[in-house]
Order: C-alpha cells, then sequence, then structure tokens
C-alpha cells in the first residue's frame, strides 16, 4: 500500500478552503491515532519492562523477538485498525519501511536535523484510505541497551545476543534523540 499525500500536520493547521467537517474528521483521526499508538507503546513497554525485570537483557531481548509484533498486532486488532511499527534500520526485516514510509521518515528526521520535534501525520493511499504515522524517537536510556552504539551503551554481550537472533540486524548505533522509525495505523 502506497502513501499518496499528507493531508494534515499536527499542529500546522489548514487551508483555508478545508471544510469545518473535514476538519473536525481529521483531528479526530489524529486524536485516535496517537491514542491507539500510546496504547501499543504503554503495552510494549509494561511488558518490556517486566521480561527485564524478570532476568536482564539476555531475558528480554528474546521475548521482544518473539512478543513485540503479536502485541503490536492485538492493539491493531483490539481497536480494529491495521497498527505497525516501520524504520529505516530493522531488526526484524519485516518492519523495514518501503519507499513510501522512507520518504516520511526522512521528513521526521529533516525535523530532527532542524531542531523541532517531528509531529504526526495523516496521509492518504491510493485508495483513498487515511493512515496516522507518528515518530518514534529515542527518549529512553534503557532502548539504547539494544539499539545503542557496540561498545558503548550497548554491551558485546548484548550485541552477541542481538546478532544470534536477527542475523541481518540494522537497529544498532542509535543514542538519545535519534528517530528509529515510525508507527503506521492504518484505518479501515
Amino acid at each position: 500500500m502506497s502513501i499518496a499525500g499528507i493531508i494534515l500536520t499536527s499542529g500546522s493547521g489548514l487551508a483555508a478552503d478545508t471544510p469545518a467537517t473535514a476538519t473536525s474528521s481529521q483531528e479526530a483521526l489524529m486524536d485516535r491515532g496517537k491514542a491507539i499508538v500510546q496504547q501499543a507503546f504503554d503495552l510494549l513497554s509494561t511488558n518490556l519492562a517486566t521480561a527485564l525485570k524478570n532476568g536482564g537483557i539476555s531475558n528480554a531481548l528474546p521475548y521482544c523477538s518473539v512478543a513485540a509484533a503479536p502485541l503490536t498486532k492485538m492493539t491493531g486488532d483490539i481497536r480494529q485498525v491495521t497498527l505497525k511499527r516501520v524504520t529505516h534500520k530493522p531488526r526484524n526485516l519485516t518492519n523495514r519501511a518501503s519507499k513510501q514510509e522512507l520518504a516520511v521518515i526522512r521528513r521526521f528526521q529533516n525535523a530532527l536535523d532542524q531542531g523541532t520535534t517531528p509531529t504526526s501525520v495523516l496521509v492518504t493511499n491510493e485508495l483513498n484510505k487515511v493512515t496516522f504515522l507518528a515518530p518514534i524517537v529515542i527518549q529512553n536510556e534503557l532502548c539504547l541497551q539494544c539499539h545503542g552504539r557496540p561498545g558503548q551503551e550497548l554491551k558485546s554481550e548484548t550485541l552477541n545476543l542481538v546478532r544470534s537472533l536477527y542475523p541481518k540486524d540494522e537497529a544498532t548505533g542509535f543514542k538519545m534523540g535519534d528517530l528509529r522509525g515510525m508507527w503506521r495505523v492504518d484505518f479501515p
């Protein structure tokens, strides 16, 4: 599914000729997308924290490798949307961003490069369906234990475990404030 064009950027306002009903509908979709993403993030974070507490990184990494995708899907199913995380540097290759998704990731990265916080967007696809896209920016030092810079935040034993679970991993080398990817919520 390709992404055709941005119809609303959070906080940017709309063109003067946009009907009020379209504006309120877009705002409702933005709010719904944000709530879905927050619910998924909270669920993943809580489960990951439990796995860490129960056995450290050597328990959390294998847990994450099998549980993250099903937990994300479950949240989408409950909310009656298609929900996934995509990235320019995947750990799980099924999360690799498409060419169209990469264009939005670059937009988010450009905002960070200019010192501003990237904002979520709504886009339409070729079927005129709406998709909500939200940046994932590393804001917790804990993330760097598995996604950080090898030899710095990412210890060698953790890197070895990452490589054994994900032989084609690209998801290391991050630091605080880096763009990790984005959430994608496809509304029916």
